[in-house]
């Protein structure tokens, strides 16, 4: 498995994420009432060419929020047999793969900002072995694959512990 680097800050995306923020700060005040949506986004951004509400930053707050935290908080409730990674195209060097160890190797590679995008609107996530730095997972992911994922897995969780 070939190693990749994974851990470099990606900063389109964070600063992207953190426009969409803002700009759900902005609809919420009381003097946006009367605006449209292009209204504000034009006061707010000067350069809308670019710029899409939901993007990257977004998709990857999201897995925070609707994949990682719930494993973390969620994690003896979660039925992890019944999501579909067949989609995902993983390699892994543990001879036992189950659909918890997945997620629980995605779960890590968010946490630990061990993703990146790729050609074609691909995400690729690495785990490795925290002592030897030894890369022991590797996903390529399309990423609105990836979003419908962690809507599903969200969905899931959150109804079946109502």
């Amino acid at each position: 498995m070939e190693k990749e680097n994974t851990k470099e800050t990606d900063w389109e995306n964070v600063i992207n994420g953190m426009k969409t923020i803002h700009l759900i700060k902005e609809l919420n005040e009381e003097e946006s009432i009367d605006k449209t949506m292009r209204q504000i986004l034009e006061e707010t951004f000067l350069d809308l060419k670019d710029y899409r509400v939901l993007n990257k930053g977004v998709l990857m707050m999201a897995a925070y929020l609707q994949f990682a935290y719930l494993q973390e908080t969620e994690f003896t409730q979660i039925e992890f047999d019944k999501f579909d990674f067949s989609d995902f195209l993983i390699e892994f060097s543990e001879k036992e793969i189950t659909n918890k160890h997945i997620a629980k190797k995605l779960r890590n590679s968010i946490t630990h900002g061990r993703f990146k995008f790729v050609e074609n609107d691909i995400l690729l996530f690495e785990d490795r072995y925290s002592d030897e730095d030894k890369l022991c997972f590797k996903a390529l992911i399309p990423i609105v694959k990836f979003g419908k994922f962690i809507d599903q897995f969200a969905l899931d969780v959150t109804c079946n512990n109502k």
